[in-house]
């Protein structure tokens, strides 16, 4: 291979792009649009209790999470933990199930009664706080402990030892209540606060997080109507204690104020007014700058042992009293940059009128399950015993992705299914919630709807799971996008593509080394391709204008092309865009860098153009990989971003150069 002179290649590509695209002004960096999260924030599966974080880690706030299991026979069969997190308060990330009661050996081995937890750091080492009772049968509710799990990552790898529970200073057992409130005062140190049953109870922790450092301090007389659920944080020098009272039907909750962790606390008012379940848990934190209360509601269900995470913005008066939360549908807006294309997969709320292409499957299509069975009347009925279900095969997915569904039903008594298909590749299914009609044959009014996704074409299966209340089903519709349509409404936020082509999207050249520092290794910006993974777009950048990024191990192609340079590697760079809000005109700072054999690196010079005209100035002279690149390039970026933007008249069979 000829030796390659950098300087001379980095000038002439410059001067190239020079002249071909003009000079374009650069753009301002505009902070994120606005997008909401919509209530419940977590759609996924059904989960209560949460306890936000934030870690100084790494800056998201997470949420710990008890996690409702369907079909639901009230809260003993609890028995898992899930953890979400989010950078920005709009998209939220599963990050999995943490713990399970089989996790847990000293715990009842019927499992269950994994209620409200709580989380706390302390050097290096993450706690997860659980109750947990060890009692078999009717001999739970008098044997509760305060399950400790321990991991050095947030939301991963979380063990409990064999003695994994908070213990006395004795080293027996602390058995006093439920709900785990883990607080950290400004001085360091942690307290643990449990409660339930009217009771609850305070203790300072020692530093090794699992002992109590003090005998229990029972909290007395100046909680007003505590019941249980206690949450405790401090903000300008007040303390905070909010808890579920004993309203009848819907607990209510409220919160007090004191001087000190121990109190006495000062009634402070209702914070939150009844969710529509008997139950109310939340907690309150301060993210971005904003403070936020978490709470659960029974939206998505109807039934108050379904419960879904919800959040909304927490107002302080001057004298640090709280105002009432008002509880929305829309939810919080975002804290920090927001990828469009990311809200519409996530927990948004679409536009049913979106979802034209409509198909109905009926009832007699669909196989049934259990004791479900299709009466004379057209409709499947006895869907309120356990196992009965109803499933149709060959749904037509079109192109894949999400999909609208809606049941046609009767009942008056209100009723939940759980709704799976064959593009859920995360959470628990979908869920489905049967409003009440006026009587059992009242199949004009009963009409449901919740979005799915399925695979592309026509082998999907459509799955209703019943047995929680009485409906009668009719039949269903799948409803899907017309693509054009898609293509016209979607605002595709421009933010981080891998630039180069060639071999599997990159360009890849190889010279020989020498002892004079020769360029051993060297990233080319030609083209515009596909996404590149999600832990390559923001290295270093942390979502501000950047105009290159230095090697890195995410980029490294691990590919060997022949014997010649079996030993050689190469590199990707990953660069990021810059919007305008008003136009969404992507712009990117073009500069090609190289790795020196002494492992230094170099680059060309940067300079400004639009997204458009490097596309043309590609697509003209031929630097796309492949037809499909190109085509990737025009349909779901360019033409997304603007709908105006015309496509090259270009006979592709002719001019197009393949790679071996």
């Amino acid at each position: 291979m000829k030796k390659f002179s950098f300087a001379v290649f980095a000038a002439t590509l410059m001067l190239t792009l020079l002249l071909l695209l003009g000079t374009v002004e650069q753009q301002n960096t505009i902070y994120a649009a606005d997008f909401y999260a919509g209530n419940p924030i977590i759609t996924n599966l059904f989960t209560a209790d949460p306890s936000a974080h934030v870690w100084e880690a790494n800056g998201k706030l997470y949420i710990y999470a008890s996690h409702d299991i369907f079909p639901s026979k009230g809260c003993d069969l609890m028995d898992r933990y899930h953890v979400f997190s989010t950078t920005n308060m709009v998209i939220w990330k599963d990050e999995g199930e943490i713990l399970s009661s089989d996790d847990v050996s000293w715990g009842r081995p019927e499992g269950g009664f994994m209620w409200a937890p709580d989380a706390a750091y302390r050097n290096g080492t993450y706690y997860f706080y659980f109750p947990h009772p060890t009692g078999s049968g009717d001999a739970w509710n008098n044997t509760w402990r305060i399950g400790i799990a321990k991991s050095s990552k947030p939301a991963s790898d979380f063990t409990c030892a064999a003695d994994g529970y908070v213990k006395k200073k004795d080293g027996s057992p602390y058995v006093t209540g439920i709900d785990p409130c883990i607080f950290k005062d400004d001085d360091g140190q942690y307290y643990l606060y449990t409660g339930g049953g009217a009771h609850s109870y305070v203790a300072k922790m020692q530093n090794n997080m699992e002992y109590l450092a003090e005998e229990p301090v029972e909290i007395t007389g100046t909680l007003t109507d505590f019941h249980e659920a206690m949450w405790v944080f401090k903000r300008n020098g007040i303390y905070y204690a909010m808890y579920a009272d004993n309203t009848s039907g819907e607990n209510l909750m409220r919160y007090s104020t004191a001087s000190s962790p121990y109190g006495p606390w000062r009634e402070g008012g209702i914070v939150l007014d009844g969710t529509g379940c008997d139950t109310t848990h939340g907690s309150i934190c301060e993210y971005k700058g904003h403070w936020y209360l978490f709470y659960h509601n029974c939206e998505i269900s109807g039934n108050g042992t379904l419960r879904s995470v919800c959040v909304d913005e927490v107002t302080f008066r001057e004298d640090g009293s709280i105002e009432k939360v008002v509880q929305t549908r829309q939810g919080v807006g975002n804290v920090d940059t927001v990828k469009p294309e990311d809200v519409a997969g996530n927990n948004s709320k679409p536009n049913p009128e979106e979802f034209t292409e409509k198909t109905n499957y009926g009832v007699n299509e669909a196989t049934l399950f259990g004791d479900a069975e299709l009466e004379g009347d057209g409709a499947v009925h006895n869907l309120h015993m356990e196992g009965a279900a109803l499933q149709w095969n060959h749904i037509d997915g079109g192109k894949g992705g999400q999909a609208m569904l809606t049941v046609y039903y009767a009942t008056p008594d209100g009723a939940t299914a759980l709704v799976n298909s064959s593009g859920n590749t995360a959470g628990d299914g979908y869920f489905l919630k049967f409003n009440q009609t006026s009587g059992w044959s009242d199949y004009g009014n009963g009409v449901a709807r919740c979005f799915i996704d399925l695979n592309a074409g026509t082998d999907n299966t459509v799955k209703l799971t019943c047995g929680m209340g009485g409906v009668n089903i009719t039949g269903i519709a799948i409803s899907l996008k017309k693509q054009e349509e898609e293509n016209s409404h979607v605002k595709l936020f421009v933010d981080g593509y891998q630039i180069s082509t060639s071999q599997e999207g990159y360009r890849v050249i190889f010279s020989e080394s020498d002892p004079n520092q020769e360029i051993v290794e060297r990233g080319l910006i030609y083209g515009l391709m596909n996404y590149v993974n999600e832990d390559d777009l923001y290295i270093g950048s942390h979502q501000q204008s950047v105009y290159s990024y230095n090697i890195t191990e995410n980029g490294r192609i691990h590919q060997r092309f022949n014997d010649t340079f079996e030993n050689a590697r190469s590199y990707a760079l990953t660069m990021k865009f810059i919007k305008n809000n008003s136009f969404y005109t992507a712009i990117i700072g073009v500069k090609a860098y190289a790795r020196l054999k002494d492992g230094s690196i170099i680059y060309t010079d940067a300079d400004t153009f639009s997204v458009y005209r490097i596309a043309d100035h590609l697509h003209q002279n031929q630097m796309m990989s492949n037809l499909q690149a190109h085509d990737y390039l025009y349909h779901q970026i360019l033409k997304r971003v603007n709908a105006d933007y015309e496509y090259c008249d270009y006979d592709w069979n002719q001019t197009i150069v393949h790679l071996d």
